[in-house]
This record gives C-alpha cells, sequence and structure tokens, in this order.
C-alpha cells in the first residue's frame, strides 16, 4: 500500500512541476511575442520623401558586347526600364524616387532569343545628388552601375524556352 502512495505522490508532484514549467514558458513565450506586436504598433510609419532626380543613360554599344571564349557577342535585345519607365539609349529622364530608392531592370538577349535574362538591381540614391548617370559592366557584380547611387540588392531572373518582346 504504501508504494502505491509514494507512486501516486510523485506522479501528482511531477504532474505539477511539468505544467509550472509549460505555463512559465509558454507564458514567457506569449509575452515575447506580444511584446512585438505592441512595438511593432507603436512604431510610427515612415514618412515617405519624393524627390525627382535626372537620369541620363550613357550605355554604349561596346559596353554591352559579352566576351566568351568562342567569341564576342553583342545583344540582340537590351532594354532598361528605371522603376517601370523605359530608359531609351542615349537619353535622359526625370524620374521621381520614394525614399531614395531606386529599381533598376534590364532585359537581354542573345543569339536571336537563345540566350536571355533579367535582372533587377535596387540602388540606395545617394542625397543631394540630382543627376544619376548609367552605365553597363558584364564584368562588374552588379553589372548596372550608377554613379550617386549604391546598389543594395539583386534579382536575377532566366528565361529558357520564351522570346522577349
Amino acid at each position: 500500500m504504501n508504494n502505491k502512495v509514494f507512486f501516486i505522490g510523485a506522479s501528482l508532484l511531477i504532474g505539477v512541476f511539468i505544467s509550472w514549467q509549460l505555463k512559465f514558458f509558454l507564458g514567457s513565450r506569449y509575452q515575447q511575442v506580444n511584446e512585438k506586436q505592441t512595438t511593432k504598433a507603436a512604431q510610427p510609419e515612415m514618412a515617405k520623401i519624393q524627390k525627382v532626380v535626372t537620369i541620363k543613360n550613357n550605355i554604349e554599344p561596346a559596353m554591352l558586347r559579352y566576351k566568351h571564349w568562342s567569341g564576342t557577342y553583342k545583344p540582340t535585345i537590351f532594354v532598361i526600364t528605371i522603376n517601370g519607365q523605359e530608359i531609351k539609349p542615349d537619353t535622359q529622364h526625370d524620374i521621381t524616387i520614394t525614399n531614395n530608392q531606386l529599381a533598376v531592370r534590364f532585359d537581354y538577349a542573345f543569339l536571336n532569343g537563345k540566350r536571355k535574362g533579367a535582372k533587377i538591381v535596387s540602388f540606395t540614391v545617394n542625397t543631394n545628388k540630382p543627376t544619376l548617370n548609367i552605365s553597363f559592366s558584364w564584368n562588374d557584380k552588379w553589372q548596372i552601375i550608377i554613379d550617386n547611387a549604391t546598389p543594395c540588392q539583386v534579382k536575377k531572373e532566366s528565361f529558357n524556352n520564351a522570346y522577349l518582346t
């Protein structure tokens, strides 16, 4: 009989201890999540600062040539868009940017579309610089080079079976 009482008492004690640990662990976890949500809600929204910058497309055809061991190739298609607006070669445009952020996308195709792709590079524009000059190099890590702006993120897209239009 004493063994049964001891076993029941030990089982109750272990059950209370486990429930206390779960309550402590889950309670602190709930508190951490709740604190994160309140700090997110307490943070004011960042004001959107817009300004107009002049973008000059200084990309020359010689910059677009790609040197491969089998030869030097030039793209049949090369299109640059900045914040959704196409920028033709040797032109300049005034573009409105928000919070000094700029997204540059270039689409390219070689060998009549057999090799094609696109890349989107995000830039942070240096403040107090109203003019941005774009150049290009296949050998550069980012490939798009903009003076007065710093590249911060890149996304590459490849197209294997679809032609660019």
